[in-house]
């Protein structure tokens, strides 16, 4: 219902409630009252809230300031110095659990690279344009491929004839890699080779 009383007298509702108001504001806001009775109202449902404030009072607890204040403190962040250091000690443990992984490929790495080493023969230091055999520079040596359907005996009694002995081979492509025991003798040994029907590729080596 829309109240017709000014807004003056609705506002001095509270404190006649609370008995703030002197006596000649009581005296006009009663007289008010019977003058206009949609502020008597109004009146009435400020005086039903009022109670249902109370009553709520007795049904809710009092808060505790100690609890609230203990439940504040377990709330407050951790200094950022502190949070930064438990980070870094999580790291320190992520990495000490991988530790023993890490440790595993590098044993595995090692274990490749002694193996590489046994397979190629040391002294070769140097590569020949040609196939990328490592090479030393100190003797003659040359690169050959046998044909497909060359048998063992027949490739050793070439090898023999031409006096030259395999020292590394065959790779995967079927290369190998000859030593001239008698370097004086490059162009009759290659010549020899070449002349050779089981013999598909041979060259020096540079």
């Amino acid at each position: 219902m829309k109240s017709n009383a000014p807004e003056k007298l609705k506002e001095l509702i509270p404190p006649y409630l609370q008995g703030r108001l002197s006596d000649a504001e009581k005296q006009e806001f009663e007289d008010a009252l019977k003058k206009y009775p949609d502020l008597n109202c109004e009146l009435m449902e400020f005086k039903e809230i009022k109670e249902i404030y109370k009553e709520l009072d007795k049904e809710i607890p009092s808060i505790d300031t100690a609890i609230v204040f203990e439940r504040i403190k377990k709330n407050i962040k951790k200094p950022k110095s502190i949070i930064e250091k438990e980070s870094f000690i999580e790291k320190l443990k992520k990495l000490f659990r991988s530790y023993r992984l890490a440790w595993g490929i590098v044993a595995v790495q090692l274990m490749i690279i002694l193996l590489l080493v046994k397979i190629i023969p040391q002294e070769y230091k140097y590569k020949t344009l040609s196939s990328g055999i490592p090479q030393h520079t100190s003797v003659i040596k040359m690169n050959i491929v046998f044909k497909e359907d060359a048998k063992e005996k027949d490739i050793r009694e070439i090898l023999k004839k031409a006096d030259v002995k395999i020292i590394w081979g065959p790779s995967p492509e079927g290369l190998y890699i000859i030593e001239i025991k008698d370097a004086k003798k490059l162009k009759e040994t290659l010549e020899t080779l070449k002349k050779s029907t089981i013999v598909k590729f041979v060259e020096k080596a540079y």
